[in-house]
């Protein structure tokens, strides 16, 4: 009986031992939860960094600059200071001789003002790549699932896409509108063009700030270092080549080139988009096509700096013999402009001569080597293609050698 009463005591004890000790545990918890929480309020916030506000809230920034200096040219107070911001400067009312008609147009010159307007381009050319990024491409690029790398890849593909037709279109309306093809004698008469047309100066510095806005766009988007390194190096070449031929009033001729370069740039984009995209049969299509046209867009632009600046500098070191009435200090072209290429023109053509002599080798190297290069555009399949058939008849051969066996 003693054993049986200290049995039923002992098996009492161990439930209430239990719940006396549970809310002990739960007190020790919400201690430690308290203590941790209190941890974590006192310690120190991260201090408040411009950068990362800025890429937080980039396409917000850079609407509001433009939409500010819209609203400031509406206004009549704001409106002189704001007016380089939003439309060109240097307007020069000129007479144009039509051939049966003379006509007043509004022709406009460089000037350091047009910085204010190429600062408006850069945040414009911003505002438009993340919106197009946000509600255009990621409705369909994010849909494929790929990597992140992938994915960023593509939407540079893309975009590059949307600015290289952009250049296709509007520097081919300006040949045609001003009959460069079919009157080439206008890119030479009076070169240096010290004016130009409104489209003409819009184009060349909304390539410019195509370029600029590239380069803080990589840390934006927080690309890899060595891409930054090779897409800054990349965009500085070409926004110093358009700056220049802007500045040194080579108007004319580089719409041609920029036309000329942009239609062999943008079937590369594609070959690009379908080839991340993983499209292999469009993106042999369009290596190959872009591989035509790379050599007739070179030559093209060869043939233009040959006639353009060699013929114009030619023409304005030769005066014109003396007349019967004894004028001899007239020059061959008939307008009171400077002439002539000059050693500043000379080195810009040479220095694009260069620039398309290393293109040619690294396409050379490229036709040589890729699985799409020249020996698929000759054969008319890839390489993997190649290499697929070979597999699948060397496992047909297969197959029979071990039915005959059998």
């Amino acid at each position: 009986m003693h054993c049986l009463s200290m049995k039923n005591q002992l098996s009492g004890a161990g439930p209430a031992s239990a719940g006396a000790a549970a809310p002990n545990a739960a007190a020790a918890a919400n201690a430690t939860s308290t203590a941790g929480g209190a941890d974590a309020a006192d310690a120190p916030k991260a201090p408040f960094s411009l950068a990362d506000a800025y890429l937080n809230n980039h396409a917000d920034v850079h609407m509001s600059f433009c939409l500010l200096a819209v609203i400031g040219y509406m206004n009549n107070y704001t409106a002189d200071f704001v007016a380089p911001f939003v439309v060109a400067s240097y307007d020069h009312p000129v007479k144009r001789d039509l051939g049966h008609v003379t006509v007043d147009v509004t022709e406009y010159g460089t000037g350091p003002l047009d910085l204010a307007l190429l600062l408006f381009l850069v945040c414009f050319w911003l505002s438009v790549r993340a919106i197009v990024q946000e509600f255009i491409l990621d409705k369909f690029i994010l849909r494929l699932k790929f990597s992140s790398i992938r994915t960023h890849e593509l939407f540079e593909s893309a975009f590059r896409i949307f600015f290289y037709g952009i250049v296709v279109f509007w520097s081919w309306s300006i040949i045609r509108d001003n009959s460069y093809i079919t009157n080439s004698a206008s890119l030479t008469a009076g070169f240096p063009h010290l004016l130009m047309d409104l489209s003409t100066k819009l184009l060349l510095l909304s390539s410019i700030a195509f370029w600029l806005h590239n380069i803080p766009w990589q840390w934006i988007v927080e690309a890899r270092p060595e891409q930054i390194r090779t897409r800054v190096i990349y965009s500085l070449i070409n926004a110093a080549f358009v700056a220049a031929a802007y500045y040194l009033h080579y108007s004319r001729v580089s719409v041609c080139l920029l036309g000329a370069q942009a239609v062999s740039e943008l079937l590369y984009s594609f070959y690009q988009l379908f080839e991340q995209a993983k499209k292999e049969d469009l993106a042999r299509k369009s290596f190959q096509a872009w591989a035509v046209v790379f050599v007739f867009v070179r030559q093209a632009i060869i043939t233009l700096l040959f006639k353009v600046f060699w013929s114009s500098t030619a023409v304005a070191a030769v005066p014109e013999p003396a007349s019967a009435e004894g004028a001899t200090d007239a020059q061959t072209v008939a307008v009171d402009e400077p002439q002539g290429a000059g050693l500043a023109g000379l080195v810009f053509a040479g220095a694009i001569l260069a620039v398309q002599g290393v293109a040619i080798y690294q396409f050379i190297a490229l036709m040589l080597t890729h699985k799409h290069g020249l020996s698929s555009l000759l054969s008319g399949k890839p390489k993997a293609a190649k290499q697929s058939d070979a597999a699948a008849s060397n496992s047909s051969e297969a197959s029979k050698k071990a039915k005959k066996q059998k």
